[in-house]
């Protein structure tokens, strides 16, 4: 750095004095023209004539300086983003920004692209990978002699050509030149990257993980019934509709229809709800979820293969029913579904991110009985053990439906079938309340183990095991039991250390984790969803998350539905990130802490209602105001909440 006076926004570097004399040395033919007793300018003749302040009288002779001032290096500079560092075509980058040796500018809209090496976005159609700048660097031309500002916005962030230097005449005004007359400011040295910008925070889900170094698809489900008629669910209007689509394309990258993709209504071709939410994942840029092949439960395959379809002593069937089921060999059975398998995703091959190839087959004994042995003894027609999927470290019990044990392999042959008609999507297995490795769920997390990794074993190509993960506030006190009926409540770990010790486990076999239906829910709607109920949703919402960030094979992160009071299951049970305003709970707020954390600091002083904020009030929205619990947590809210922990 140099010193210099500064007086009225201008910049005077120093020049050479005469030792002991308040005097300038100049060039010859110039003089030093004054502006005030402390400041002038070595010139042919006063340039200010505009400005009285000038008072452009003689102050020095025109002596020769002893020194020429020294030119300063002439290379342009290279003006390149790093590879994975900022956005290539923001901008003034737009046509000059280009990258590291071995990268490339990709496209992913006219606005927004990445230095990387190769295209990373596969998977997302949004992304048209289109090289828009070159490989390896390039350099950017400079300025020619007295052609525009050098010093534009206050920065030396332009350079000259060669011979030339950038010379400063204000603190925002300079020019190329030889030399100025009798005095410079230092030489411009090129710089090797553009100038610092502060790093701004991602504002949706969506976005914030899809700049991470790996990418997280973050999904949500949809009830495509609810798009002809949004009142079946709580009498929602047109206008209700809108928010929710808007949203929906907003905030994420993946999208599941909820029924639409199931046997029952996709038999002889009607696909028009699992088409209209495909239609709409591939319109916003999102991945698509097939849900799902093959499932037992009666309700979810057609009449011809409903097993619960069958007259009773009266004559009557299921109100769902429309003909009874007939009666099958194994040979049939095996026909059908390879048929129904083959159909459905040879139909959508090469449209789908995944497929959840089975769904729920291990059965559930141990909810209220000691073991699975016991519960088989006392109820024979619902449970058996798999002698094909069970192992020396576990045994297998699974579900009797129209499928098993009639059809042994049932699982392994779903997998195999889907495989020869679609060789791009992921093949999953698909299983709720196994998540937790240890307490209640171990039992059946253990099943579920050793099925996956029984068909590792087999040679089928199952990619990833789908963890719904429908839970309440209850999982707060895993430990000791809560969130459950079961009678064995006791765990070595608490909830969110015993999924990643499942996690790990899959990961060791190879096997992704996908959270497919994720809902933390209020235990009863006769809960009041207080200001400690919020802080545990959004708790387990975020440590669930941080599981999966941390885990390299855990690819994908999605929620059963997304807002609430849009889900008929959940109705009343607050289960979403995403409140009935449509706006961000504090769940939406802990998790966007997680995927971006420049968020975590801006937005502790959020645009949205609740998260931390500064008690000077102005981040908080219109009508809101920041309200302080304690020294370390303060809320932006309409009021202080009605809770004697509040400081206010």
């Amino acid at each position: 750095m140099y010193s210099a006076l500064q007086l009225d926004g201008l910049s005077l570097p120093n020049t050479k004095r005469v030792k002991n004399k308040n005097k300038f040395l100049a060039l010859p033919g110039y003089t030093c023209e004054r502006k005030s007793a402390t400041y002038g300018q070595c010139k042919e003749s006063c340039p200010y004539g505009r400005d009285p302040a000038w008072q452009c009288e003689t102050a020095a002779p025109t002596l020769a300086p002893t020194v020429s001032p020294t030119p300063g290096p002439t290379a342009a500079p290279t003006r390149c983003l790093g590879t994975n560092s900022g956005n290539c075509l923001s901008g003034a980058n737009t046509g000059v920004a280009c990258c590291d040796a071995g990268a490339s500018c990709e496209r992913r809209d006219e606005n927004y692209g990445q230095c990387k090496t190769a295209c990373p976005y596969g998977n997302d159609p949004a992304w048209e990978c289109e090289t828009v700048a070159p490989s390896p660097a390039t350099t950017e031309l400079c300025y020619a002699e007295s052609d525009g500002n050098c010093r534009a916005g206050g920065q030396v962030n332009k350079c000259c050509d060669e011979s030339l230097t950038c010379w400063e005449k204000a603190t925002y005004y300079g020019e190329c030149n030889e030399a100025w007359a009798c005095y410079t400011s230092p030489p411009t040295t090129s710089p090797t990257s553009l100038p610092t910008v502060a790093p701004q925070p991602k504002m949706t889900l969506r976005d914030a993980a899809s700049n991470l170094t790996t990418p997280l698809p973050m999904g949500c489900v949809m009830n495509a019934a609810f798009i002809d008629d949004p009142a079946k669910v709580n009498d929602h209007t047109e206008a209700d509709l809108e928010l929710y689509l808007a949203l929906a394309a907003k905030q994420y990258n993946w999208l599941t229809e909820e029924n639409g993709c199931k046997w029952r209504y996709s038999w002889q071709q009607d696909r028009s709800r699992c088409i209209w939410s495909l239609e709409f994942a591939e319109a916003h840029g999102m991945d698509f979820r097939g849900h799902a092949l093959i499932w037992g439960k009666a309700a979810s395959n057609p009449d011809f293969f409903d097993e619960e379809c069958v007259e009773d002593a009266d004559g009557n069937m299921p109100g769902r029913c429309k003909s009874a089921v007939p009666t099958y060999t194994v040979d049939q059975k095996y026909k059908i579904m390879n048929e129904h398998v083959k159909n459905e995703s040879e139909y959508y091959a090469g449209r789908l991110a995944a497929w959840d190839v089975v769904n729920e087959a291990v059965c559930d004994c141990w909810l209220s009985f000691s073991s699975c042995e016991a519960f088989v003894a006392a109820r024979p027609d619902k449970c058996g053990k798999s002698e094909r999927y069970s192992g020396d470290e576990y045994d297998v019990y699974l579900k009797k439906n129209i499928f098993w044990p009639a059809m042994p392999d049932y699982i392994s042959q779903a997998f195999i079938e889907t495989k020869k008609y679609d060789t791009t999507a992921s093949l999953g297995y698909n299983e709720y309340k196994f998540e937790a490795s240890t307490g209640w769920q171990k039992q059946k997390s253990d099943m579920t183990y050793q099925l996956v990794k029984s068909l590792v074993n087999e040679g089928v190509l199952i990619d990833y095991v789908g963890s719904q993960t429908h839970i309440d506030l209850g999982y707060m006190n895993y430990k000791t039991g809560g969130g459950s009926t079961s009678n064995r409540h006791d765990s070595e770990l608490e909830y969110l250390d015993s999924v990643k010790a499942n996690m790990d486990r899959y990961a060791a076999i190879g096997v992704e984790w996908h959270f497919t239906e994720l809902t933390i829910a209020m235990e009863s709607v006769d809960d009041t969803f207080d200001t400690e109920a919020e802080e545990n949703q959004a708790y387990l919402y975020k440590g669930l998350l941080d599981l999966c960030l941390a885990e390299e094979k855990c690819t994908c992160f999605q929620t059963w539905g997304f807002v609430d009071g849009w889900t008929n299951a959940y109705n009343g049970l607050l289960a979403y990130p995403f409140g009935t305003d449509y706006e961000g709970k504090e769940a939406f707020v802990e998790m966007m802490s997680s995927l971006d954390p420049v968020y975590q600091k801006v937005y502790g002083c959020s645009a949205y209602l609740y998260g931390e904020c500064n008690t000077d009030s102005d981040c908080c929205t219109e009508g809101n105001s920041c309200f302080v619990k304690n020294q370390f947590y303060s809320q932006c809210r309409t009021s202080c909440p009605d809770n004697t922990d509040w400081d206010c």
